[in-house]
């Protein structure tokens, strides 16, 4: 494949896009501690200059196939300022319950002037901490979503492409959604263990947009080269079956990365942390059912019986491969001598055979 123009430039700029927003979150973070040290987070532009370099020399302007690397030094990047600023913003809630003798954590009065340091930021872009804290988020995975579009898209076909991006949509939804809803709780907003395992979840689901599984792949199989032998067939078969279809593995992530964490942490707050409202009991429900749904799906993708694979035998003749009922051997027959045994019998007049397609 010959390394085109367009592609090395649209890799580029999507690089340029992911150190911006790293900018972006250190600058910040730096007018909030007020510590010029935190300019040395931006040291993650290095390993994107190496990780470009090697990718566009290696795959000639390509992606890598499962996993992205540009997306994984963009959230290395990133994520670490927000981590910094929700501690730091839970720190001064806790001052300031101690300080006005409370038992309960409450916000930070707007008006009250803390020992946060993000005066002269709030002052020069009107945002309060928090405020701050949920920008850099959704800018974040607006941007994991803009770069994943202006990527090369390789073998992915244009309606794949835009399959992907409607899932990427969905996805930043649920995670802008659980860790904005979970952190402004009273109980969780001075509670260090609570912040701490809510934004791991949070950096764990981020993870997927560094991961190629989303797609479905197709559940029909055309393959070349393969000997007219039972372990060559078998292999075949067992390739086709649900538990190696991408789209299985794309239904572990998201239960593994997503809704399974999501779904056990609410469970948490309402149980043992009291936390009962009707937002968090809706959003309970859904990841319930969205979970139970995709169980039934990897239940369908496993029974289901897969589809007869036409295979390409090194004479270049098509082969129909049929799996006997009950039984875990195969039949082979060439569509040639099928074609001559029917010109024996006088019963039938003509046959078609299907034309053969060549791989995508």
């Amino acid at each position: 494949m010959n390394l085109t123009i367009f592609a090395v430039i649209k890799a580029v700029l999507v690089r340029l896009l992911f150190v911006s927003i790293g900018v972006l979150c250190v600058r910040s973070l730096v007018q909030v501690k007020d510590n010029v040290l935190y300019w040395f987070m931006m040291s993650t532009a290095i390993l994107s200059i190496f990780e470009a370099t090697i990718t566009l020399t290696t795959r000639e302007g390509g992606e890598w196939k499962w996993f992205y690397p540009s997306f994984a030094i963009a959230l290395l990047s990133t994520v670490p300022t927000i981590w910094i600023l929700e501690l730091d913003i839970m720190k001064e809630h806790i001052r300031t319950m101690n300080t006005l003798g409370l038992n309960t954590c409450i916000e930070v009065p707007h008006n009250i002037n803390t020992s946060i340091n993000a005066g002269e930021l709030a002052q020069s872009i009107g945002f309060t901490p928090e405020q701050w804290s949920l920008f850099l988020q959704q800018i974040l995975l607006f941007t994991l979503i803009l770069g994943r579009w202006m990527l090369p898209k390789g073998s992915l076909t244009r309606d794949q492409l835009s399959q992907l991006l409607l899932v990427f949509i969905g996805i930043a939804a649920d995670i802008l959604e659980f860790s904005t809803e979970s952190l402004k709780l009273e109980t969780v907003r001075c509670n260090e263990t609570m912040i701490v395992t809510i934004l791991t979840i949070w950096t764990w689901s981020l993870l997927q947009f560094t991961l190629g599984l989303t797609v479905t792949k197709s559940r029909k199989t055309r393959l070349a080269g393969v000997n007219d032998r039972r372990d060559n067939v078998n292999q075949v078969c067992d390739m086709s079956c649900g538990c190696c279809e991408t789209e299985t593995w794309g239904i572990m992530v998201t239960i593994i990365m997503q809704d399974g964490p999501f779904f056990i942490t609410r469970m948490y707050l309402i149980f043992h942390a009291d936390v009962i409202n009707q937002g968090m009991i809706f959003f309970t429900c859904k990841n319930l059912m969205v979970l139970l749904l995709q169980f039934y799906r990897l239940l369908v993708l496993y029974f289901e019986t897969p589809s007869k694979p036409d295979v390409i035998d090194e004479t270049g003749s098509e082969t129909n491969l049929e799996k006997m009922p009950g039984d875990r051997s195969y039949k082979s027959k060439n569509k040639m001598s099928v074609v001559e045994e029917f010109k024996t019998h006088s019963t039938f007049s003509s046959i078609s055979t299907p034309t053969l397609v060549a791989d995508t």
